[in-house]
């Protein structure tokens, strides 16, 4: 039955989400042409041949481009949050909850698809900027050969200087940050329709506030724990029993395993409440 409602959830955000995915690679193909026209004009610069109308109008492509495509990441978690009101507290919401799973399921689904699709638009981003990089910064070939190998360059860095836990750390991390935004939100919604019948959204607003804050305050609480276990460690070096960059790296991976810990325990807390206000006080509007 899972896979059944997340294939549902799936489709549901596709409809309006395949349109902000291909939004974001047309915009960055537009980028990469007129970042790639300007990059030659600039190379061979001629200011007998310079059509100023012409380069205004490419720099505003190019500006209103790259606000699109940091746009297309707000747009997509806007409809991801509409998407689960609509779904659990609006009129939808009654056919939704009529469903033979239980809530818990359901809400499961429901962040399971959005953390998906959230992925998906970070992925299309990512490969948007290595596709300007590569192809739009070139002033004479069509490809970018220095930028390449500089890419090239940083991975096997990573690689030979044993960053490779810090870059599965990093990785993990951010997923976790990731999980723990979209969670902070479907929490703030699920109260704010828990405790009021109307004007619901202006209580999610608040509701988001006051959660926003009580997470301000644990991150200053396991900053401060991180911070002290981080300096413990470089003080091996200065005692000659490791290098400094290993004593680093090794502050670096303590900072990181408190901050999964805390996001982890931040997503267990806020997905038994939410779970537990969607079988106990539920209210739909």
């Amino acid at each position: 039955m899972v896979g059944k409602l997340l294939k549902y959830d799936m489709r549901a955000l596709a409809r309006p989400l395949k349109f902000v995915i291909l939004g974001i690679i047309l915009l960055a193909l537009i980028l990469t042409v007129f970042m790639a026209i300007e990059m030659r004009r600039i190379y061979n610069y001629n200011f007998e041949n310079d059509n100023s109308l012409t380069q205004r109008l490419g720099i505003s492509v190019i500006l209103l481009s790259i606000l699109g495509i940091g746009a297309g990441i707000t747009v997509t978690i806007v409809f991801i949050h509409v998407f689960f009101y609509r779904s659990m507290f609006s009129d939808e919401g009654y056919l939704t909850h009529t469903l033979p799973v239980k809530s818990s399921t359901l809400f499961f689904t429901k962040l399971l698809s959005a953390v998906i699709w959230m992925l998906i638009c970070i992925v299309t981003i990512t490969f948007s900027v290595f596709m300007v990089l590569i192809f739009g910064t070139s002033e004479t070939g069509l490809v970018n050969k220095d930028m390449l190998f500089a890419i090239k360059d940083i991975f096997l860095s990573i690689r030979d200087i044993g960053m490779t836990n810090f870059i599965i750390l990093f990785c993990l991390q951010n997923l976790l940050g990731l999980i723990v935004s979209i969670l902070q939100v479907f929490l703030a919604i699920t109260l704010g329709c828990a405790i009021a019948n109307k004007h619901r959204i202006w209580a999610a607003v608040g509701m988001y506030a006051a959660i926003s804050t009580c997470r301000v305050i644990i991150n200053g609480i396991f900053t401060v724990g991180s911070s002290f276990l981080s300096v413990l460690t470089p003080i091996d070096a200065l005692l000659g029993y490791g290098t400094v960059r290993n004593d680093l790296m090794n502050a670096l991976n303590i900072t990181q395993a408190v901050d999964i810990i805390k996001n982890v325990c931040i997503i267990v807390g806020c997905y038994i409440w939410v779970n537990h206000l969607l079988k106990k006080k539920l209210n739909l509007q």
